[in-house]
């Protein structure tokens, strides 16, 4: 570290006007070749610029610390190739720090004023970013996937529909605390009876024109949530069906359809591997209700026979929860709740989509 404040320069080689030269300061390594690239010489007895080789006196190595440079104290004698020998050492400091990469590079002008004027020019400050917490709660309302949405009481995109969400209260709060404290407020519901996981970060420079704005998108999910309540910032709450978002019929503020999108896709795709459908169950169920819930979230009817096989065959999945329950007009059937595993094997594929509803999606687009 003593090193990185030595700069080995050529006294005789860099007069005064040549100190504005670049040199290239680097790691402990670059200053050491740095010193076999460049050694001062400084001559006791020959001042004249012109003399013979046989009368050239011993060279004798000389450290100069860049603050003398700086300030001036040490004036160089003079030298009849003072910008070769200058231009040289640039060059091949220019040439080792791209080859060998230093950890640490700092271009330095060899002018004092120019020096401290930059160093203060460059000080690096953070850039001012606001975090947020968003909310993509998903429940089935009469058969039908529905997610909550917000219209928005304040500027920006003042009563334009949105997904629930806010700033952080303080410096200290958790991104998890804040996302159960949203939640808490939009649906009533304690964070136990839900299931919330976080789903992605959203933090593109434009999406929100009060500035740097990243975003925290949770995916949250819970059976026969009541009617949603508005926060304090929201003029209104409704659930909406999944299809009207995904399809672009609700026009959503800032990136907040995107958003939407991908919490839809993500409950879709778990739906293949793991037990995440029964947080859209009550705490027992049949398993017919268990099949609304696929239909619902697949947008898709699914064979009941096979869907029975398939639950079945997942071992683990669901686990019998005791005496059966009789249906309207139908035999008794038994009840279930979740089973110990969260991972589903083997796995429910999703069918297929139809081309009646590829159709739906690409007019939606």
């Amino acid at each position: 570290m003593r090193n990185q404040n030595w700069a080995i320069a050529t006294a005789r080689a860099v007069p005064a006007d040549h100190r504005s030269r670049y040199v290239q300061l680097g790691t402990l390594d670059m200053h050491r070749r740095l010193s076999r690239l460049a050694v001062a010489r400084t001559s006791a007895s020959s001042a004249s610029p012109t003399h013979t080789p046989a009368a050239r006196p011993s060279a004798q190595a000389r450290r100069v610390r860049v603050p003398e440079l700086l300030r001036g104290d040490t004036e160089p004698a003079g030298h009849d190739r003072p910008r070769r020998a200058a231009t040289e050492l640039t060059a091949r400091s220019a040439s080792f720090a791209q080859h060998q990469r230093p950890r640490v590079a700092l271009l330095v002008k060899l002018t004092g004023t120019e020096y401290r004027k930059g160093m203060q020019a460059d000080a690096w400050s953070p850039t001012p970013v606001l975090l947020t917490v968003d909310l993509v709660i998903l429940t089935l309302r009469e058969g039908r996937l529905c997610v909550l949405l917000v219209e928005r009481g304040e500027d920006p995109f003042q009563g334009m529909l949105a997904l629930p969400g806010g700033f952080l209260n303080h410096a200290g709060e958790e991104i998890l605390d804040a996302a159960h404290r949203e939640l808490r407020e939009e649906t009533a519901l304690a964070a136990g009876l839900v299931h919330l996981e976080q789903l992605a970060i959203y933090g593109d420079a434009g999406r929100d024109p009060r500035g740097r704005v990243v975003s925290v998108a949770h995916l949250a999910i819970a059976p026969g949530l009541p009617e949603p309540v508005a926060g304090t910032d929201a003029m209104d709450a409704a659930w909406v069906p999944a299809e009207a978002v995904l399809s672009g019929e609700v026009e959503l503020a800032f990136d907040h359809r995107r958003i939407a999108t991908d919490g839809i896709e993500r409950a879709r795709t778990k739906l293949e591997y793991s037990a995440l459908a029964t947080a859209f169950c009550g705490e027992v169920f049949t398993i017919v209700e268990l099949q609304r819930v696929y239909e619902a979230v697949w947008g898709t009817e699914l064979d009941t026979r096979n869907f029975y096989r398939k639950v079945q065959a997942a071992k683990g999945f669901i686990i019998p929860a005791g005496p059966v329950r009789r249906t309207t007009g139908g035999r008794p059937a038994r009840l279930y709740r979740a089973g110990p595993k969260a991972v589903l094997f083997p796995p429910l594929i999703r069918p297929a989509p139809s081309t009646t509803e590829e159709d739906t999606r690409e007019a939606g687009k």
